[in-house]
């Protein structure tokens, strides 16, 4: 994802699904009987402000085909979809991935790409291993049954930022130069940096025999408040059972 996210500048309108009765005669809540449930709104292409509520995300259709399964995701006030793989709110952001090469060196990266591996291991092992990351201890974690990895890994706070890119790291010609963690396969290509001092809470989980990257981040700037959400949104993930 390149750039500072944004907030989009309208919210989506509810759908209100209201019941009917005869004049008359009992309602369905009269009689006991529930009014069934609206179906989760697909995130699809596009940019949407969303209302607090359950959405379903679809990762087979922007990570490149891989039978992932779908999942349900809670969001509070205020957060945005971009593309049915990104949920963010100008400071913090959550990104789905299905990551195909890791960069050896994060600035220094042009010919540094290293296999990821098949395993959830295999690719949290060859990421901790990068320079520059400053990354926690993995730790075992479990997403609605799902196990797999957690760690944290930031940006460098003194590392220079002309406002548009990294001046020291490598650039492709005529694009900003970029400080960069993976390629991924797919609709989101490259896992870019925005600032000095970002952190990524990172979750790598075997969904259903898929490894899926779960990559959270919040700029220096982001509240407390703002990190929570972070974590309450990936806390209330549901795999879809078919």
């Amino acid at each position: 994802m390149r750039g500072r996210p944004g907030v989009a500048s309208a919210l989506l309108c509810a759908l209100l699904v209201t019941g009917c009765s005869v004049q008359g005669s009992p309602s369905q809540a009269e009689n006991g009987s529930a009014q069934p449930s609206p179906e989760p709104v697909v995130l699809e292409a596009g940019e949407r402000g969303l209302d607090p509520g359950t959405y379903r995300m679809q990762p087979s259709d922007v990570l490149g085909g891989a039978p992932y399964p779908d999942l349900l995701v809670t969001v509070p006030d205020g957060w945005t979809s971009v593309d049915g793989w990104v949920l963010e709110r100008g400071l913090v952001a959550i990104l789905l991935w299905n990551v195909h090469e890791v960069y050896g060196h994060p600035c220094r990266w042009a010919g540094t790409e290293l296999p990821s591996g098949e395993t959830v291991d295999d690719l949290v092992t060859t990421l901790v291993a990068v320079p520059l990351r400053n990354p926690s201890t993995p730790e075992p974690v479990e997403v609605d049954g799902r196990t797999g990895l957690y760690f944290e890994w930031s940006v460098p706070t003194d590392i220079p930022h002309d406002g548009e890119g990294f001046p020291d790291c490598d650039a492709k010609p005529g694009e900003p130069h970029d400080f960069v963690s993976w390629t991924g396969v797919g609709l989101p290509s490259v896992r870019y940096h925005q600032a000095p001092g970002q952190v990524d809470r990172i979750w790598v989980l075997d969904a259903d025999g898929e490894r899926l990257v779960i990559d959270a981040f919040s700029m220096p700037e982001a509240t407390d408040a703002e990190i929570a959400e972070i974590h309450e949104i990936v806390d209330s993930i549901r795999f879809v059972e078919e």
